[in-house]
């Protein structure tokens, strides 16, 4: 039986691409989980490399689909539902193949406690003061597009899935509060600030200099988390997602 924990760090949303050639710069858009053992698990966005075909299929089915009962509707139905479930069935197979092969690994596997229905929620209106009955944009569009790629990751379906094969292999998934995971230094525990657009976790104290890309050093603290809970020393106060 493996002993060796790790962590599992849900990836923060970017807006730019993972660049092969530097983890420096790399986003964790296209991620489905950030190790503490430095291990980028790429999701292969199943929904994405569908969507035009996807698309062709559903603009087919809308110009028939008040032609009740005819072939035509009949096919161009069918023809939508392989789509939907070509892609559902790619996503839940890399999904159990990734979680087999963590609790394969790992006695102990911590996560992060995060509601991906409040990521998801689309912005609030803005109304515009200076013009009433107008708004101001309030980038539902951008967020249209970042809800499609959490939607992609299936982070639900991975965490369900990893814990139901934890449980069932007898291994432990520890949730933890993800507060100042990213901010606290995972090598000496002081809290260095940065904005969601730095990438890099840099320790200027003297006694440290730790510099690990931000997601490792999130994924580090959790594992310490999760560590110290399993023995009954720290006590996650925030809601459960």
């Amino acid at each position: 039986m493996p002993t060796n924990p790790t962590l599992i760090d849900w990836p923060i949303i970017g807006f730019g691409n993972p660049s092969a050639n530097s983890r420096k710069r790399r986003s964790a858009r296209g991620l489905l989980a950030i190790t503490s053992d430095e291990e980028f698990i790429d999701t292969p966005r199943f929904f994405r490399q569908d969507e035009k075909a996807l698309a062709r299929a559903q603009r087919k089915f809308d110009r028939v689909k008040n032609k009740h009962r005819s072939p035509q509707r009949r096919k161009a139905k069918r023809a939508l539902a392989r789509k939907h479930e070509r892609i559902r069935n790619r996503r839940h197979n890399f999904v159990h193949q990734v979680g087999r092969n963590l609790v394969d690994r790992y006695a102990l596997i911590a996560v992060e406690k995060l509601s991906v229905e409040n990521m998801m929620a689309t912005p609030q209106p803005k109304p515009d003061p200076a013009n009433p009955g107008n708004f101001l944009p309030n980038g539902a569009s951008r967020k249209s597009g970042l809800n499609k790629s959490i939607a992609d990751a299936a982070w639900s379906l991975f965490r369900k899935v990893l814990t139901s094969k934890a449980e069932k292999a007898g291994r432990v998934v520890a949730s933890v509060d993800p507060a100042y995971t990213s901010q606290d230094c995972s090598g000496c525990g002081r809290r260095v600030p940065k904005t969601l657009k730095e990438r890099w976790h840099t320790c200027l104290h003297p006694d440290c200099r730790l510099s690990i890309h931000r997601d490792i050093n999130a994924a580090r603290n959790i594992l310490k988390r999760a560590l110290l809970i399993s023995v009954g020393l720290y006590r996650v106060t925030a809601k459960a997602a």
